[in-house]
């Protein structure tokens, strides 16, 4: 009998023991896969968190951990909803690796690269003091990566507006900041390129006007309008009007407006003031006037002598708020700012159909004969010309390029460039557009680049009056297109009022190191079209998965 009492005691402790075991091992066993999943889930959660903080991530500025991280956490969360703690931690860097490499052609792909840590800390199910199992609380922890290729790697249609004023010479944290927009333009273009050689760029410099290149030479103009079918506009749009310019003679110039049309006196009239304006000018060294310049005022009706003809009269021609008024054309009297420039039309009207090779107002044609003393105002409103004949600065049509050597081609262009003048945005923008004129690819940009404020209100009252939406209509074309506009300011901040409404604060960076230009410029399109990385080992290849709006 106690044989068999003492074997139940035995048995009993045997099967404290065993149980014990059990509970140990089933505890073990279904926490473990718990925590097991769990990590697998967390590693999911960050590699959704990491392509969802490279997608909302904005490029162009310093990284803001406190901007993503509330993206990151979301994903997390939704992995990952049960845990009582959590930590997040997210490093953006740039990075380069050569993809699809070939010895003749290796392939750098440079890169914003994001490493998202998370650790979760969760309550265990099963916790015993005397037998094996987990903590009370267990920390599970992973990381996701991601990466977002520098520019994209779909194609684009870009077309550069740049600041060519005189303060583009000077220097910015001591750097040339005509320099570093000429190297920025290099750089921006040829990264894009190389990720798709589909892609195209165009260059429209700007001071007080634009120059622009059509088949049969350079003109410098204006894209400003007159109202339509007024004397204004079939006078100042006319394709030829440059040729009046070049004629001296009273007579000859008498002969061209009969065999243009402009038969009646107002239509003379307004010719003549244009032509005076355009040409007159005052030799400070000799303290004599230029024939045009006593034309001018005779035409407007005020004292020859003792009035120097200043900067404010030289510009009347784009002027919106001109008050000359002809008192004394064959007795014809007419106000000037009536129909001088119309910005409801300019706004408005512009671009109804885009042109390969646009006609602007008001044209002075470089190359042309003109007589020593009577030539247009140039460089008030452009620029002069080399020794060669070309401008200083010049449109570059947006066009694609077959070869890399084209595009070395047009950057040299670009970088011979020199600047001088003063600073008439608007004008720039309103000639963009049209560069767009056969474009083909989906994502097309405008990206203005300038290191100051406008020299008059012209631009607020163009924005005012609709102009940036119409860019915008147009160049979507109802949702087909990708399209966007951005201003960098270089070395100062273009945040007034009609940059805003114009580009969207999201849309405007300032740069002040002018070493950060390129990245900053390659950066927008980045935000737009950027492309992203799935995770992946940190000692494996990399493989992009491309993002789309």
């Amino acid at each position: 009998m106690m044989k068999i009492n003492s074997q139940k005691g035995a048995a009993a402790i045997w099967y404290v023991f065993v149980m014990g075991v059990m509970m140990s091992f089933g505890a073990l066993g279904i926490e473990g896969a718990r925590y097991i999943t769990k990590k697998a889930r967390l590693g999911d959660g960050l590699e959704a968190a990491a392509i969802a903080v490279s997608t909302a991530d904005r490029v162009n500025q310093d990284f803001s951990l406190n901007r993503v991280k509330p993206v990151a956490e979301n994903w997390v969360k939704h992995y990952v909803n049960d845990s009582t703690k959590l930590e997040l931690d997210i490093k953006r860097k740039e990075d380069k690796k050569i993809q699809n490499y070939n010895p003749l052609s290796p392939y750098e792909v440079a890169y914003y690269r994001y490493d998202v840590t998370a650790k979760t800390e969760h309550k265990s199910w099963f916790n015993f003091n005397s037998w094996a199992s987990f903590d009370p609380s267990v920390i599970v922890a992973n990381t996701g990566t991601s990466g977002r290729i520098k520019g994209g790697h779909e194609p684009v249609d870009l077309v550069f507006v740049a600041d060519f004023s005189g303060s583009m010479t000077n220097n910015s944290n001591g750097k040339n900041k005509l320099d570093s927009l000429q190297t920025a333009i290099k750089e921006v273009s040829t990264a894009i390129y190389k990720a798709n050689d589909q892609s195209t760029f165009g260059f429209i410099p700007f001071t007080k006007r634009i120059i622009n290149k059509r088949s049969d030479g350079y003109y410098c103009s204006s894209p400003l309008l007159s109202s339509k079918n007024s004397d204004f506009d079939k006078i100042k749009s006319n394709k030829e009007f440059y040729q009046l310019l070049s004629i001296y003679s009273f007579d000859e110039r008498y002969q061209w407006y009969v065999n243009h049309g402009f038969n009646t006196t107002r239509q003379q009239a307004i010719g003549e003031y244009y032509v005076a304006l355009s040409k007159a000018q005052e030799k400070t060294n000799y303290q004599r006037q230029n024939q045009s310049y006593r034309d001018y005022r005779e035409i407007i009706g005020k004292c020859i002598y003792g009035h120097r003809c200043n900067k404010s009269v030289r510009n009347k021609l784009d002027e919106v708020n001109n008050k000359d008024h002809i008192k004394n054309y064959n007795g014809y009297e007419l106000d000037i700012s009536i129909n001088n420039v119309d910005l409801e039309r300019t706004a408005k009207r512009s671009f109804d159909v885009l042109m390969k090779e646009p006609i602007f107002s008001t044209a002075f044609k470089y190359g042309e004969q003109y007589d020593r003393d009577e030539m247009p105002l140039f460089g008030s409103y452009c620029a002069y010309w080399d020794r060669d004949g070309l401008p200083s600065y010049y449109t570059l049509k947006r066009t694609n390029f077959p070869n890399e050597s084209d595009l070395k081609a047009f950057n040299r262009k670009v970088k011979k460039m020199t600047a001088g003048g003063g600073t008439d945005m608007y004008q720039g923008l309103l000639a963009a557009p049209h560069e767009f004129y056969a474009a083909e690819n989906k994502n097309r940009y405008i990206i203005v680049l300038s290191d100051g404020e406008e020299n008059n209100n012209t631009f607020s009252q163009l924005v005012g009056k609709g102009l940036c939406k119409t860019i915008n209509d147009k160049l979507k074309e109802n949702g087909k297109y990708n399209f966007k506009m951005f201003v960098v300011g270089i070395g100062f901040n273009p945040s007034g009022t009609a940059y805003n409404t114009c580009f969207g604060k999201e849309n405007i960076i300032p740069v002040y190191d002018m070493g950060m230009l390129t990245d900053k410029i390659l950066g927008l399109i980045t935000d737009d079209i950027g492309h992203n990385f799935d995770r992946y080992n940190k000692d494996s290849n990399v493989t992009p998965v491309g993002r789309h709006h």
